[in-house]
């Protein structure tokens, strides 16, 4: 099965999709990661959020890692009310479709499986940079020592295949590091800005941006 938004973005893999109603795992192409179609909040005993895409993020023409981003399945249509019946090319390039997801209070989480190593100064400095692309300068910020506190989470390397996860609800983000918890951090303006890395004007790649919700069609029905 695929999705009709972009099948060419994201290939759903078959096992389990008759009892679902959809299938288990997606693969994203280019880099051959598998991402589960519905997660867990942390702490959760059962999953609660589900896939809406997921993308290659690239530099230059090297594959950095393959993301996933999901949102809360059970308020999703709700979230999402005011864009039912558009078109895959009207949401993919809808300003306020990533505004909408940016915002919301519902949980919602973006899972990162790294294509190859990356150092942890590099990660720290590209969502620097993500960050003060929406903030301004993290020097001059208010939300300074938030920030800071953020960063200082991803204090180790990404091997090939680690897995880099960013939940957020409400003003809460909550980190974890291939499954070991790296803390949280309660601020609106932070948690916003922490999705606006992938999701706002300047994302890492603009069709990751698109490919993070060309399968988000299951909450417009």
């Amino acid at each position: 099965m695929r999705s009709t938004l972009l099948p060419a973005v994201g290939v759903f893999l078959l096992a389990g999709a008759t009892a679902l109603g959809y299938a288990q795992q997606i693969t994203e192409p280019k880099t051959g990661t598998t991402f589960d179609a519905t997660i867990g909040m942390p702490g959760e005993s059962s999953p609660s959020l589900r896939c809406t895409g997921v993308g290659v993020r690239t530099k230059f023409i090297i594959k950095v890692y393959g993301a996933g981003l999901y949102l809360e399945e059970a308020t999703a249509a709700q979230t999402l009310a005011s864009f039912k019946g558009a078109s895959a090319a009207t949401l993919q390039s809808s300003a306020e479709l990533y505004k909408t997801l940016t915002k919301t209070a519902a949980p919602k989480a973006i899972v990162m499986k790294f294509a190859r190593e990356v150092g942890k100064d590099k990660i720290v400095e590209a969502y620097t940079t993500g960050l003060e692309s929406t903030l301004g300068s993290l020097g001059a910020s208010p939300v300074k020592a938030d920030a800071q506190k953020f960063l200082g989470m991803f204090n180790e390397d990404a091997a090939e295949g680690g897995t880099f996860a960013i939940y957020g609800k409400g003003s809460t983000i909550h980190v974890l590091i291939n499954g070991k918890d790296k803390g949280t951090v309660d601020n609106q303006q932070l948690a916003e800005a922490v999705f606006a890395i992938w999701l706002g004007p300047k994302p890492p790649n603009e069709d990751l941006k698109k490919n993070l919700v060309s399968q988000v069609d299951w909450a417009l029905k």
